[in-house]
């Protein structure tokens, strides 16, 4: 985690440092509205049960702020902020299993993007980390469990932090002012979120994103 955290501020104060030769000068106009609909699942791997858990895709959310660091000809490395609601799901009956998982997560990021066909198509790779602030799970039968807080002493279900890499497309939307483009992503977890039994049980965290982004500095 540590590491993660180091190569992620690196990223950033590189991209500052840089970002004063490019066209950053207005605030404003690098100031992007970030807001989508996510599809979020689970992925579980245990050393001390052979069963298989599916978990199904649920919809959610993700609001943010966009920042452009740094533009240099095709490239932008941008950061920003984000509100993001993860929702799955396990329906197996044969397992007596029927689970609603709900989450929400504040974090940050850094991301590269490269025009692949200018001013019109853009692929971006990146790093994000998260901060659990709210979350429950929800079994039929059952009252809900809050995933990030410790019950009867031990450790909560979930731990707080996570933290992956962003990968997404985005297409300019050259018709309109206000909207900036539209895009669609994924979010891969890499962190072992799972707490009680983290030492022999494995969950990670993905998110399909489909959104668009605004231009603020029409706004301003």
């Amino acid at each position: 985690m540590k590491k993660f955290l180091t190569l992620l501020t690196l990223f950033l104060t590189i991209s500052i440092t840089y970002g004063q030769e490019g066209d950053t000068n207005d605030f404003w106009e690098n100031l992007r509205l970030n807001a989508a609909v996510t599809l979020g699942d689970y992925t579980f791997s245990s050393d001390t049960q052979d069963v298989e858990i599916e978990y199904s895709y649920g919809i959610g959310f993700l609001l943010g702020l966009d920042y452009d660091l740094l533009k240099k000809d095709r490239l932008t490395v941008g950061t920003g902020l984000t509100l993001t609601n993860h929702n799955s799901s396990i329906d197996q009956p044969d397992l007596g299993l029927d689970i609603k998982y709900t989450t929400y997560w504040v974090g940050t990021h850094a991301q590269a993007d490269y025009q692949l066909i200018e001013d019109k198509l853009s692929a971006g790779l990146g790093l994000f980390v998260d901060y659990g602030i709210a979350g429950t799970q929800k079994s039929e039968g059952s009252d809900k469990v809050d995933l990030f807080k410790k019950i009867d002493g031990n450790d909560a279900p979930y731990k707080s932090i996570n933290y992956g890499l962003t990968a997404k497309v985005s297409y300019v939307m050259s018709w309109t002012d206000f909207a900036d483009d539209i895009y669609i992503g994924y979010r891969l977890g890499l962190a072992n979120i799972e707490g009680g039994d983290s030492d022999t049980q494995t969950t990670k965290t993905g998110m399909f994103v489909i959104g668009v982004r605004a231009n603020l500095d029409e706004l301003f």
